[in-house]
């Protein structure tokens, strides 16, 4: 029995072993593969890593040609800025020197006034504005309208006044005569021009005064809007005559058929009043009286 046994064991079966060449090749051309495939990995990495600094270098740098491109238009542009500065500064300080029409205090009470430029303007030019604003003035029945005429937004003194219509005032008058002058247009149905001067004293500018009328009314005859012709020519030299007129010292200019053709009135002490109206006169010293009384 126990032989039968023996027999009926199985024998062991050998293994067949793997040709060691097989194996050792597998795993070298394995670690070759993964070596080449880890090192070429580095390598582009290593060169994609150079390639990107070489064109962070270039992006940096100021030598290649789109930085230098960028770097030009940000000098015009700091350049422009500055420029853009300094002219917004250069007319701010321009227009706040501009000065706005300075307000005169008005001798007399008036209904209305009106500035008028004359800068540049001629003797003709400046004499034919004055009349143009009292042809054009709204100016109701009985109401008197200032006329101030400016240089570059500057009222024009009355010794400014005489330069520009070439007067031959002397300077006795001007002299003592204050900055403070009006031009005035008087509506009583027809429109009437004076001048009101705001004077030193009567003692002071009467002198100057009588020493000008050999030449006033050749000096305003234009503004006063009288002719001068053969008809009238003989007033050039026609000498002023005394005369009062509501208690007030006053010299006149009279034509050959006693028509008054101009007057200066004393007023006050320190007004004297250039006219050719009556009517005018009165009402220029009634708002001077006004005026005193209001003070």
């Amino acid at each position: 029995m126990e032989n039968e046994k023996e027999i009926l064991k199985p024998e062991p079966v050998p293994e067949t072993p793997m040709p060691k060449s097989a194996v050792v090749k597998t795993y070298a051309e394995d670690m070759a593969d993964a070596i080449d495939h880890v090192e070429g990995g580095m390598i582009r990495q290593i060169i994609q890593e150079q390639e990107d600094g070489q064109k962070r270098e270039e992006n940096v740098s100021p030598e290649s040609t789109k930085n230098k491109t960028l770097m030009l238009i940000s000098a015009i542009l700091i350049v422009s800025a500055f420029v853009s500065l300094f002219l917004v500064i250069t007319f701010k300080e321009k227009a706040q020197t501009v000065e706005p029409v300075k307000q005169t205090k008005n001798i007399i009470f008036v209904e209305q006034n009106k500035f008028l430029e004359v800068a540049g303007l001629s003797k003709t030019q400046i004499i034919e504005t004055i009349k143009n604003e009292v042809s054009n003035s709204q100016l109701k029945i009985g109401g008197i309208e200032a006329i101030y005429l400016t240089e570059n937004k500057n009222v024009v003194t009355f010794k400014r006044f005489m330069e520009l219509i070439q007067s031959n005032v002397p300077a006795e008058v001007t002299e003592y005569t204050n900055d403070n002058f009006m031009i005035g247009i008087y509506n009583n149905e027809d429109k009437s021009l004076f001048i009101l001067l705001n004077i030193k004293s009567f003692a002071d500018i009467f002198p100057g005064m009588k020493a000008w009328e050999n030449k006033i009314w050749s000096d305003l005859h234009d503004l006063f809007d009288m002719e001068l012709n053969a008809d009238t020519k003989y007033l050039l030299t026609k000498s002023f005559e005394d005369n009062i007129i509501e208690n007030k010292n006053s010299r006149a200019l009279y034509d050959n058929e006693k028509n008054k053709i101009l007057e200066y009135v004393f007023v006050d002490e320190t007004s004297v009043v250039i006219i050719s109206n009556d009517d005018a006169v009165h009402e220029v010293m009634s708002r001077l009286y006004s005026a005193q009384l209001a003070k």
